[in-house]
């Protein structure tokens, strides 16, 4: 999976100019370091202190309160304004907005100060949006300024001042509100500017250049114009040619030139553009004055260029740097909030580089520190809140990979729904491709863990809308593109649709040739293009694409450094291609390949990574394939070790543990091995999380077939069996038995002796247990169509109430007593259901077949072996019995004879067993099957003096009893009966059969009579 970090576009990393704009006359619209505010000679300005100021303000505002004239309002205005800027009280600049505003009144229109009282006021309303980012203070600084730029002519004195603070607003308002023509009309500006100018006047024609190459930064990064690119490096370039040595902005200058190398080699990837870069950075750091107020903006523009290396070369040198600069920066108390947040966030990004790189746990507690401290510090309504809500999405995510907990992919995709929506309605809305594609990789995530179909459609939306959204010629479409082929190639493995195939194969081939072999992506990339071609060999089988699946394979490995966190998962993968070509040509050196490359794999891998455990399962595999090629005794034990240590690795997924198990229990039984009882029990505890209440039922049912549940758990039965473990093997049988109705039969469960000790919990359970039953009964009949609108919500709201139960479950089995609540009911608790008849359970597995009786819960177990080719003639019979109700003519059902030979399976061939038969109470038994015996009518058997039953499990029939104890009432019947059905062939005896039904239970002692009739 490919993410992506992005920066924040408030954090510039061209450094804006610290003085004012050329020409200005009172020493700079927005700036103080070219001239002071406060309109005073020099020699009155050495004599005033900041607290003398204070006392003359004071003073004449008391003096002349009533009596102020303009000429006084504005000197005052802009000693408030230095308070302000000295002190960073918002108090001076209310009043320095208040005197401006009076002196603006006073100034009639015509009058030549105007425009310069204009700009002054614009200037205090800027300097409160960029403390506040109050949309309302920065549009009223934009239309002050155009009020001032159109009242002054081209042969105005101060014309370039107005122009320049012009283009300071538009290219303001661009980066709140991310509208292109602002940035074009700043662009405008300055190249009027530069083409005006005389070209003799260096100093003036070096901040134009700066301005120039600042806004071609800002459309490069917006819209990844190679144009853009060039003019940024051009601008930038003239820009220091034009400063002489010893110029107090000649780092200004430096910084630029570095950050227009920095684009350039985010580009082209040349490692001669980010030398430059970090040479010019760091000559801006080294020659910029202490206590200048751009210091920390060189800081952290070299820690980018470190940062940018160690993603490049991979050095854990460069990222100590980067995490050391930006520290510094941080630490040094200079940030207002805007600049801390984007600080934190640029932190953020260097943690998770690392962590991505060499998988430190305190990297990602690191990362989500800083993070959050983004977000909180970014004041609301700022352009860069999606970006800081869009990384905090993704700590969590990361930290789901890693281990595996569902609450933190929840939270993901909590921070990026809303980091979608910040982008989508604020004014960061170039960042809604990157939000839309991390929000796509959560929802891919949750499908991998619940396999629900909504949440892969919901994936393929929002990459699709961040597709479309990106800007032409961005290299994040590459990962986008990357990461939907990942995701049609998902879709194909569950639909086997060949268009699915063929839409993955055409966007990786796409982003593996955009890809140079230098690229930090291109092993991850190589990887997918490979198990395309590999999926598309077992499809079509063209040899072609085996061998070029191999060849991708091998190129991830050899074009990754020693020590990249993704090698150990492209090493993985060719162990498995390595291991498939084994299978295929049974040639030795394959398996030792494949065993060479998943040990490497499982030596890289931290122990406490989620993919640890699949991993030394795959390698536990490759042994195992060993000892059964070779019978040798040493791989045999090399493999059950790698299989013990898989399934005690922590953070294992549900299916990924299913897996390790079942292989487990099968290499165990295939060496006849006791171990594969516990193998087996293992598998079975995964299945509640394997087949999740929170998912729906048809997902549910899917897995089932997807993961071969009932196979497995049948072979579990047998073994046990074969082992001599009668009642581990009726337990085993129990929890294969109609495993969504049991959970059913769960969400009901007598919670008595749980309200009597601990009431809450109690109530709490009960409540979340009969609101997931009302969805299981509302979605019961879910015949697995596209979800409709709101059907998202119904989802979520059902994985909410699932998660929550999960909580209070595991909370409830910590207490005393309370151990195994709702935990797969023991034999001792399973064998009363024979209290009232035996019980016949009949288990098919491969080639084995057996019949366990429990005749009382007092008698032992018989175990009753049947020849499989009874088996085989069920599978017959029940092939009959399905094309006779298939006949459109079968409209009776007065089929005794065929019924009584389905149930004749097998004649006098079976030998007479020795069983005890004594236990059967008032002649009733109970049938319980599995396999094709399930669907025939056992139920129906001729067996004289003994009323035959079907249950669906043991636990159904021990629930119905319980009920029915509970209830202590007349026994009462309902019967519900359909004459038409689904367009089907009518039955037209039902209403005949009612009436008799009817006249029976009349004649008995019984009075209950309920009847639901629907004739259609």
């Amino acid at each position: 999976m490919e993410g992506s970090t992005t920066q924040p576009t408030g954090m510039v990393e061209s450094a804006q100019p610290a003085s004012g704009i050329p020409g200005d006359p009172l020493g700079g619209a927005d700036h103080s370091s070219r001239g002071s505010r406060l309109g005073l000679e020099p020699s009155q300005r050495r004599l005033v202190t900041l607290r003398g100021i204070q006392l003359v303000c004071y003073s004449w505002i008391n003096a002349f309160s009533q009596g102020l004239q303009r000429g006084f309002l504005a000197p005052w205005a802009a000693l408030f304004r230095q308070l302000y800027d000295r002190r960073g009280n918002m108090k001076h600049l209310r009043i320095a907005i208040r005197l401006a505003i009076r002196c603006l009144k006073l100034t009639p229109n015509g009058h030549p100060s105007l425009p310069h009282y204009q700009q002054r006021l614009s200037t205090d309303f800027r300097d409160r949006y960029l403390a506040t980012r109050s949309l309302f203070d920065l549009q009223v600084a934009f239309m002050l300024r155009k009020a001032a730029d159109r009242a002054v002519s081209p042969s105005h004195p101060h014309f370039w001042w107005h122009r320049g603070n012009l283009r300071t607003i538009y290219m303001d308002r661009f980066h709140r509100l991310g509208h292109l023509p602002d940035l074009e009309v700043a662009m405008a500006i300055v190249k009027n500017a530069i083409e005006s100018y005389p070209k003799d006047d260096r100093v003036e024609i070096a901040w134009w250049y700066q301005y120039l190459a600042a806004a071609h930064s800002s459309r490069f990064t917006r819209l990844q114009d190679l144009q853009d690119l060039e003019g940024e490096m051009v601008a930038s370039q003239a820009a220091l040619d034009a400063t002489p040595a010893g110029d107090p902005y000649l780092s200004s200058r430096q910084n630029q030139l570095g950050t227009a190398y920095s684009h350039q080699y985010g580009r082209f990837q040349r490692p001669e553009d980010m030398e430059s870069c970090l040479k010019w950075r760091n000559a801006a750091v080294n020659g910029v004055r202490a206590g200048d107020s751009n210091r920390a903006l060189y800081l952290e523009n070299l820690a980018l260029a470190h940062s940018d290396r160690f993603n490049a070369l991979g050095k854990s040198d460069d990222i100590d740097v980067a995490i050391r600069l930006n520290k510094q920066v941080i630490t040094s108390g200079a940030l207002g909030p805007v600049q801390l947040a984007q600080c934190s966030f640029n932190l953020f990004n260097f943690y998770i580089q690392r962590l991505r790189r060499f998988g430190l746990d305190e990297d990602i507690e690191s990362a989500q520190l800083w993070i959050q401290q983004a977000v909180d510090s970014a004041p609301s309504g700022h352009p860069d809140v999606p970006a800081f809500q869009h990384g905090l999405g993704a700590v969590y995510s990361e930290k789901f990979q890693r281990f595996g907990r569902m609450e933190d992919l929840d939270t993901s995709i909590a921070w990026n729904l809303q980091a979608v929506a910040s982008a989508t309605e604020g004014g960061g809305r170039h960042y809604l491709p990157m939000c839309q594609h991390s929000l796509a990789l959560s929802y891919k995530d949750q499908y991998h863990r619940y396999g629900d179909m909504a949440d892969l459609e919901s994936a393929l939306h929002y990459f699709q809308a961040a597709l479309n959204d990106v800007a032409p010629g961005d290299s994040f479409a590459l990962v986008i593109q990357y990461n939907m082929a990942s995701l049609y190639r998902t879709r194909y493995l569950g639909s086997h649709d060949v268009a699915d195939l063929e839409a993955a194969m055409s966007l990786s081939k796409a982003v593996v040739a955009a890809t140079p072999d230098s690229h930090k992506n291109i092993g991850t990339r190589l990887t997918l293009l490979a198990a395309l071609h590999s999926d598309r060999y077992h499809k079509l089988g063209n040899r072609a694409d085996r061998a070029e699946a191999l060849k991708l394979y091998i190129s991830s490995v050899e074009l990754t450094p020693a020590g990249h966190a993704d090698l150990p998962l492209f090493q993985s993968r060719l162990a498995i291609e390595y291991s498939n070509k084994y299978a295929m040509l049974r040639d030795e050196k394959y398996l030792e390949a494949a065993l060479k490359y998943m040990s490497a794999a499982v030596e890289a891998t931290p122990s406490n990574h989620r993919q640890r455990g699949y991993r030394e399962s795959m390698l536990a595999k490759f042994h195992a394939q060993k000892s059964d090629s070779f019978r040798a005794p040493e791989e045999r034990e090399r493999g059950l070790s790698y299989f013990r240590n898989a399934i005690n690795a922590p953070n294992m997924d549900p299916s990924d543990l299913w897996d390790t198990a079942s292989e487990w229990a099968a290499f165990a039984d295939r060496n006849k091995l006791p171990e594969a009882l516990e193998a087996y029990s293992i598998a079975l505890r995964a299945l509640p999380e394997l087949l999740w209440l929170g998912s729906n039922i048809s997902t549910r049912h899917e897995s089932l077939v997807r993961y071969k549940v009932t196979s497995t758990t049948m072979q579990a039965v047998a073994s046990s069996i074969h082992f001599g473990n009668l009642e581990l093997a009726v337990e085993f049988l129990e929890q294969s038995l109609a495993i969504t109705f049991q959970q059913l039969l769960d969400l009901r469960e007598d919670l008595s002796a749980l309200e009597a000790a601990y009431p809450a919990l109690s109530t709490r359970l009960a409540d979340l247990s009969a609101e997931l039953q009302k969805i299981a009964i509302v979605n019961g009949g879910d015949n697995g169509d596209p979800p409709i609108v709101g059907e998202r919500t119904k989802t979520d709201r059902q994985r909410r109430l699932a998660t929550e139960r999960d909580s209070i479950l595991k909370e409830v089995r910590k207490l005393e007593s309370f151990e195994n609540f709702l935990l797969p009911t023991p034999y001792s608790g399973l064998r009363d259901a024979s209290a009232h008849g035996p019980v016949i359970m009949i288990n098919c597995a491969k080639k084995d077949c057996d019949v366990l009786i429990l005749l009382h819960p007092d008698k032992p177990i018989q175990h009753v072996p049947l020849k499989w080719s009874l088996v085989e003639e069920a599978e017959g019979q029940l092939g009959k019995l399905r094309a006779a109700l298939g006949l459109c003519g079968i409209q009776s059902r007065d089929m005794h004879t065929e019924i009584d030979e389905y149930t004749d399976i097998g004649g006098d061939e079976e030998e007479p067993q020795e069983t005890d038969m004594n236990g059967f109470n008032d002649g009733r038994l109970w049938w319980c099957p599995t396999g094709p015996f399930t669907y025939l009518p056992l139920h129906a058997a001729a067996l004289r003096m003994i009323l035959s039953n079907r249950t669906l499990h043991l636990a159904a029939l021990l629930d119905a009893r319980k009920s029915y104890a509970a209830e202590r009432k007349q026994p009462s019947v309902t019967v519900v009966a359909l004459s038409t059905a689904g367009g089907r062939a009518s039955l037209p005896n039902v209403k005949e059969e009612l009436l008799r039904i009817k006249a029976r239970w009349d004649r008995a002692t019984w009075s209950s009579w309920r009847m639901t009739r629907h004739f259609g």
